[in-house]
């Protein structure tokens, strides 16, 4: 899911304090891996993990979002990417003493002034808890953001053009099926935010939405804190150039640079 990649960067980004350069740097790719294990495991990632990493990274890099206001009579829209420049190592081999801390991300200004801005409350144990079911997990970060900006109370028609459906970006095959589903996603959020202050109204058609009045009905615990491993604000080594690296060890995985999307992005 990229969308565990785009939460792992705006969680790195803040666990460093939003470094004035926008500057993400980390040991190792195993490490993005390993911040997502359930507690208790201690394995080393798996090729296939990295190589799907790999490609999150690229997708993210060369994808361009775009947004535009439909409320108003003209046109009203921005676009920005999230990613301005990257170097990764991905070749697969175990890196050596050279490579460690050699992993740097480089966020846009707008990504990287959004997160400065105000981050949603989201515990890393839920998103563990619910990485392999994307709708559940799409259902908590927008249940988090929204109860944590709600001043009371809520009721968020499921259908129509500004409905929950529509802003979750769902495909709506019938709303019966659709309902069905929002009632699995709710359940299985609930497991892990078992005072989640959200329900569906009697007639099915709005999702019922207040303001968190305990800890308990929060979505993120004052326990929950977790470092994401291999990011630290003072890393145990120098940041090495391109030509640095490539005198230590050849096979450099290329550097990504943001120029221009490519033709159809």
């Amino acid at each position: 899911q990229d969308r565990l990649l785009i939460l792992w960067m705006a969680t790195a980004f803040q666990q460093l304090g939003c470094p004035e350069n926008n500057t993400i740097r980390f040991r190792s790719a195993s490490d993005i891996v390993r911040a997502f294990y359930h507690q208790g495991q201690s394995r080393e990632p798996s090729g296939t993990e990295l190589t799907r990493i790999k490609e999150r990274f690229q997708r993210l890099f060369y994808t361009t979002y775009f947004f535009e206001d439909k409320r108003t009579k003209y046109f009203d829209g921005e676009s920005f990417r999230l990613i301005r420049k990257a170097r990764l190592w991905f070749n697969g081999e175990e890196p050596t003493a050279h490579w460690l801390w050699q992993n740097t991300i480089v966020l846009s200004s707008e990504f990287s002034d959004l997160i400065r801005k105000g981050s949603i409350p989201i515990d890393l144990v839920t998103v563990r808890g619910l990485k392999e079911s994307p709708a559940a997990l799409d259902l908590y970060i927008w249940l988090s953001w929204r109860t944590y900006k709600l001043k009371g109370e809520a009721a968020v028609p499921l259908f129509g053009p500004m409905g929950l459906f529509a802003q979750q970006g769902t495909a709506t095959v019938g709303p019966r099926r659709v309902r069905q589903q929002l009632k699995t996603s709710l359940k299985a959020v609930s497991h892990f935010w078992p005072r989640c202050p959200a329900e569906l109204s009697e007639d099915g058609q709005y999702l019922l939405l207040r303001r968190p009045r305990t800890s308990e009905e929060r979505s993120i615990h004052a326990n929950a804190a977790i470092l994401l491993p291999g990011v630290v604000k003072k890393p145990p080594v120098p940041l090495l150039s391109n030509e640095e690296l490539q005198s230590c060890q050849p096979g450099l995985e290329k550097s990504f640079e943001s120029t221009k999307p490519k033709p159809g992005k």
